[in-house]
């Protein structure tokens, strides 16, 4: 996941995408937004920075003081999501990556599963 990460990376500098760390997309429930992850994403998101239940408003628990506390461990629809730029490139950024994860699935036997980041938050359950 780290390399997928860290490419998508790499991709984006290369692309004219731009966030301006304003911390609206991350207000799920206003924007009428579900931010849908795999449980590859949600594992690495809550292992590096540590699981946090949702609270009521529908903001992700992640975001801090208008920026995101978790940006190495973002999931891969936080990666590529720009809200004031042409959602074009980042659906062709996510399409790219997100079949790369399911290619490191297969590779590695794991089924997949994919979960709403708010719900999944609220009912997993994680042990260090």
């Amino acid at each position: 996941m780290r390399e997928i990460y860290r490419d998508l990376a790499r991709d984006l500098l290369q692309n004219t995408l731009t966030c301006l760390g304003c911390g609206d997309c991350c207000h799920l429930e206003q924007w009428g937004h579900e931010l849908w992850m795999t449980h590859l994403e949600l594992y690495v998101l809550i292992s590096e920075h540590g699981l946090r239940r949702p609270t009521p408003g529908g903001t992700c628990p992640y975001l801090r003081e208008k920026r995101c506390d978790a940006r190495t461990g973002r999931a891969l629809g936080c990666r590529v999501f720009f809200c004031r730029d042409p959602h074009q490139q980042a659906e062709r950024l996510y399409e790219t990556y997100l079949n790369r994860i399911r290619e490191l699935a297969g590779e590695t036997g794991v089924d997949l599963y994919y979960g709403e980041l708010l719900r999944s938050l609220g009912h997993v359950e994680y042990r260090p």
